[in-house]
């Protein structure tokens, strides 16, 4: 980390910009023209949104059952992975480990829809596998040549093995430290899924903590965010713009600058109650008022448009006494959750 300080907006207010450095990285040969670092991840971005948006509604994932033998007798288990249609008549390629010796595969489609498929072809030694649906109006994928690729070209890896539209609902230990977790879809349909043992790395989701009443208040002050997702149009203008950067706004006061690879950055501004009761209006004049506030904000944010209206979260941190117990361990935010967008540590 190294920290650079902005123009002062005015005085009483501390503004640095934390980055990382490039130690460790050879300098460049004076008189030798360098290509723009902000225009290579720009056209990196391009690269990688254009060939998600052509690829991403073909991947699937796989919801399987299976039937094995415990110490405590006769088991389903759930696993999940990915896949993508190859063939307007249904054909999806997945790895053989997805769906060996499975006795019901499901396939979750792009766009929410559901379907029971048929294992067509399995080869563990390659591992791939071939499943099929009857589904109508599939967006597919063209195999390409692999003979053809070199080494250092850019691959882009896609998948959806988690269903990330869910909700853990219920989670049961078993005395072997085995568990089943009960998963909703947005439509109100659950999977189980059965695991050897439970790393909870949900973060501010703490899944565990709130389904079996661990949380318990932290010993920290509450604290209030304000943030919004904004058209960055200024981005380039600055430098290193597409690093992610905090911005010391006053003394225990600090904003994010998250920026994405559409144009559209998150930025926020977290403090006390106290800090944001002495600023008047609603949570949009707050918002401006934050950004005219400082310098740098102001030259970069002070004339965006926003995609959504500035919304709030409050008295976020949580904490609990017990950090691992049969069957599970909790990691990182789960553990103790302090603010948004920063690590506990």
């Amino acid at each position: 980390m190294s920290t650079t300080a902005p123009p002062k907006s005015n005085a009483g207010r501390i503004d640095f910009l934390f980055h990382e450095t490039d130690s460790g990285v050879s300098q460049p040969v004076r008189g030798e023209p360098q290509p723009d670092d902000s225009e290579l991840l720009d056209a990196y971005s391009r690269t990688v949104v254009s060939a998600v948006a052509r690829v991403a509604p073909a991947v699937v994932n796989i919801d399987v059952k299976q039937r094995v033998s415990a110490r405590s007798g006769e088991r389903e288990l759930s696993r999940n992975g990915s896949g993508f249609v190859i063939a307007p008549d249904g054909f999806i390629l997945t790895n053989s480990h997805v769906v060996h010796h499975a006795r019901a595969i499901t396939v979750n489609l792009s766009d929410g829809r559901e379907y029971p498929a048929q294992l067509t072809g399995d080869d563990p030694d390659t591992d791939l596998a071939l499943v099929r649906i009857d589904a109508p109006q599939l967006r597919h994928v063209r195999l390409a040549d692999s003979e053809n690729l070199q080494v250092g070209q850019l691959v882009i890896a896609i998948g959806n093995p988690f269903g990330f539209e869910t909700s853990v609902t219920a989670i049961d230990f078993f005395e072997d430290e085995s568990s089943s977790t009960t998963v909703q879809r947005k439509d109100g349909t659950t999977t189980k899924i059965s695991a050897r043992y439970i790393v909870d790395a949900s973060g501010y989701g703490r899944v565990i903590p709130r389904l079996f009443n661990l949380d318990k208040p932290s010993n920290l002050d509450p604290r209030k965010a304000v943030f919004a997702h904004v058209n960055d149009i200024h981005r380039s203008e600055h430098d290193e713009p597409n690093r992610i950067i905090a911005v010391m706004y006053a003394p225990g006061v600090w904003a994010w600058i998250i920026p994405f690879s559409t144009g559209v950055t998150s930025l926020g501004f977290v403090g006390s109650f106290e800090f944001f009761s002495g600023i008047p209006g609603d949570q949009g004049q707050q918002f401006k008022t934050f950004i005219d506030g400082n310098a740098y904000l102001k030259k970069r944010f002070g004339d965006v448009s926003w995609v959504f209206e500035p919304r709030k979260l409050e008295a976020w941190s949580a904490t609990t006494d017990k950090f691992y117990g049969n069957g599970f361990v909790l990691v990182g935010n789960a553990t103790e959750f302090l603010d948004p967008r920063a690590p506990s540590s």
